[in-house]
């Protein structure tokens, strides 16, 4: 086993001092049972003695054999949850024993975005604390003010007391020093766990955790002569304290209360960046706090600050300036309240380039084609507590066009897309939500003529949220007013059959799609010109010849140095996976010069190749001559380079060696002559640098393939002749007689 010494709040500035034990089981399979056990002996002294303990009784997972007892010196009061069984309990003396033995523990299902205070698992709670006012009484031992401030905190509070003489304009000079001043840091070991520091050491170090600020906080409120306590709260079990027994482990953090003019104001001293007047510093979420004073028996509501404005106010400005061309997106979004705070610390304490992307992403969530233009002006009312972020994007390319010509564009309400999920079928636990939501988005889209808006206003309206849509057109002007507010921070399971139905209405008006028909030029017959048409007949006549010629003549390289094995003739291997590129390659070709063929036909021809013509563009003309000459020759090379390899004719390798050079080569040709139309504008986009970085390793791999392969050679090329010499006819044996002269004359010889 091996300790090690991880910090699981490390990225959030909290130490506890936490140690994992790592134990490696060797030989572990599926389907072996592990046991374990483990004792925790004694307490923090800081607990004063008390006996406190949280116990799962079920798991993620299946578990055998599942045993926990609970020995205590005094008596302890439990509460289950979650259908918990009781426990087995034995008195021996003043010693109490509570024991679970649980077998055959079926897994609990688990789901995602469960709210926190929602029990999954069944669990019991044990504390020796009979009510809330022995928890209060042990709270006011730790928090203790100390009865002689030190020269740090008078030097302070005269300091705010000179410098803001309203008592409401001190309560937030302090809670901007402590907030701003005093950085986070938790160093939660030992009794530090509960236990706070001492305000003079806070104010010297300049650091401290949610205990060290609130009680530094409180020092200088009543230095001021303000009535101030601190507040035990829980961040995830706000809403059910009253439903908890009482006890110190129920709360993880620590505010303020203080009054002011006969009310009552809860601070939270570890937030930062808050601005504005005492109900914009309002602590949220909380609901319940055990106020550490005389006389708090119980816990106190903590009200729910109600801010009528939207935490985010979205306006949008979308300029069309030509359809299918160029389009702009002005947003300027107003942030209130908690949501301001966070993008004011995001502004403070991250780069101008990580900002432009978190105050942008929204925009690129909803546009994934949108390209930022400069810099995000960040714009900061903190009077109001208020933050305005203002981009522009050039949205030319989140144009699509559709199938049947027409130029489509699509809005949607950015700053409200991922906050409505949507739980699964079969779902069992309540769905969390964010919450409170309150988000108004309004669409202002400039066109440059008008269009006609069918849709009607709707209303979205259930139990755990509002939507509101009311479009409106005026002229060439078309407005979107979406306005969302959650109403509930969980959907709970009888609510998802509603929540569902409402999402299915919600889908139909979260979309808004802008779309205009391109004019077709006029006389457009679908043909191309008689003078375009005779040159493309003409060339691929000649074409033709070229393959009659080429056939008739047989041209093949003899390829001397490659050896001859018969043995290896035969379409197989290699040679087979060229055949399939081959055949297929003019099929391609065709498929991928296919979307252009509509600007060869008459009227469009003669609109982008016309002097004056509606989409007219110098030497576009000569560019779209040459693609088609060159589409024409490679498609008909291609044809013919297939018909050779299937009969295994002895001019393919050449052929295929020629149609090969030259795709290559057309296809460069046809990159220089779009980048040197400045008319075009074109830059060569990642897909198609990528087809020519492939390209020409392939083109050279295949060719030298053909020129150097025994197994194209022997099944292509013709058989080398034989190149022995011809054997001379035996000489006749010479005799041993003398040979007359007649002899020599005599028939045969």
């Amino acid at each position: 086993m091996q300790l090690l010494h991880r910090e699981p709040g490390l990225e959030t500035n909290e130490y506890h001092g936490t140690r994992t034990a790592v134990i490696v089981l060797p030989d572990l399979r599926v389907g072996d049972v592990i046991f374990f056990e483990y004792s925790l002996v004694g307490s923090n002294p800081v607990l004063g003695g008390h006996v406190m303990q949280s116990l799962r009784l079920g798991a993620s997972t299946g578990i055998a054999l599942l045993r926990n007892r609970v020995i205590s010196d005094r008596p302890l009061e439990l509460r289950a949850f979650v259908d918990a069984p009781a426990p087995e309990v034995r008195q021996q003396g003043v010693i109490t024993e509570y024991t679970w033995v649980l077998r055959d523990v079926l897994p609990t299902p688990s789901e995602e975005a469960v709210p926190l205070d929602h029990d999954v698992v069944p669990w019991v709670q044990l504390t020796d604390f009979q009510s809330w006012h022995e928890v209060n009484e042990w709270g006011r031992k730790l928090f203790r003010v100390p009865e002689v401030p030190s020269k740090r905190v008078l030097d302070l509070a005269a300091e705010i007391r000179e410098q803001w003489p309203s008592p409401t304009d001190q309560v937030r000079a302090v809670l901007r020093r402590v907030q701003d001043d005093v950085r986070y840091l938790s160093l939660a070991f030992a009794e530090s766990t509960h236990r706070p520091t001492d305000p003079a050491v806070v104010l010297e170090r300049r650091f401290g955790d949610c205990k060290d600020k609130s009680l530094l906080a409180v020092s200088l409120f009543r230095e001021l002569g303000l009535a101030a306590e601190v507040a035990l709260v829980s961040t995830s079990m706000g809403r059910r304290l009253d439903e908890m027994m009482p006890s110190i482990r129920s709360f993880d953090h620590v505010i303020v209360r203080v009054e002011v003019d006969g009310n009552h104001h809860w601070l939270d001293a570890t937030r930062m960046y808050q601005r504005g007047g005492l109900a914009d510093s309002a602590a949220r979420g909380f609901h319940q706090a055990l106020v550490l004073a005389p006389g708090e028996n119980g816990l106190t509501e903590i009200p729910e600050p109600e801010d009528l404005r939207p935490n985010i106010g979205a306006k949008l400005q979308y300029t069309v300036v030509e359809w299918g061309g160029a389009l702009w997106l002005d947003a300027d979004v107003t942030y209130t309240g908690y949501v301001a705070e966070l993008l004011r610390g995001a502004h403070a304490s991250t780069s101008r380039e990580n900002f432009n992307a978190m105050a942008g992403e929204p925009i690129l969530k909803a546009h994934p084609q949108a390209v930022p233009v400069g810099d995000a002006v960040f714009v900061d009312h903190e009077q109001y507590n208020e933050v305005v972020v203002h981009q522009r994007f050039d949205l030319a390319r989140s144009w699509v066009t559709a199938k049947d010509g027409r130029v489509v564009f699509r809005v949607v309400p950015a700053w409200l897309v991922g906050r409505m999920p949507v739980p699964a079928a079969d779902r069992v636990h309540p769905f969390a939500l964010d919450h409170p939501v309150h988000v108004v988005h309004d669409v202002v889209m400039h066109l440059p003529q008008i269009v006609p808006n069918t849709e009607l206003p709707r209303v979205v309206d259930t139990a755990s949220f509002a939507y509101v849509y009311r479009p409106s057109t005026n002229e060439n002007v078309v407005t979107l007013h979406t306005e969302y507010r959650s109403r509930a921070p969980a959907v709970t399971a009888d609510g998802f059959a509603e929540y569902r139905r409402a999402y299915g209405q919600l889908s139909e008006v979260f979309e808004y799609f802008v779309w205009y028909r391109l004019p077709s030029p006029p006389n457009a017959v679908g043909w191309p010109t008689p003078r375009l048409l005779g040159i493309a007949l003409g060339w691929t006549a000649m074409m033709l010849a070229l393959v009659v010629v080429t056939h008739l003549r047989r041209p093949y390289w003899r390829r001397k140095r490659v050896a001859w094995e018969p043995e290896l003739a035969g379409r197989r291997g290699w040679l087979a996976l060229l055949g399939l590129a081959v055949t297929f390659g003019p099929v391609r070709t065709l498929i991928d010069f296919w979307p252009a063929l509509p600007a060869y036909e008459s009227s469009a021809w003669t609109s982008v190749t016309t002097p004056g013509g509606e989409h007219y563009q110098s030497g576009l003309s000569f560019l779209l001559l040459m693609e088609l000459l060159l589409n024409i020759t490679v498609v008909v090379g291609g044809v013919y380079a297939a018909v050779l390899y299937w009969s295994k004719h002895r001019s393919f390798p050449l052929v295929f060696v020629s149609c090969m050079a030259f795709s290559f080569f057309a296809v460069l040709l046809d990159q220089v002559l779009v980048a040197g139309n400045r008319a075009l504008e074109h830059e060569l986009t990642p897909a198609e640098v990528a087809n020519l970085t492939v390209s020409v390793p392939v083109t050279f791999a295949w060719v030298l393939y053909v020129l150097n392969s025994k197994r194209v050679k022997a099944t292509f090329l013709p058989r080398p002749k034989s190149r022995r010499r011809k054997k001379k006819p035996p000489r006749p044996p010479e005799s041993t007689q003398p040979v007359s002269p007649d002899d020599s004359f005599a028939p045969g010889l």
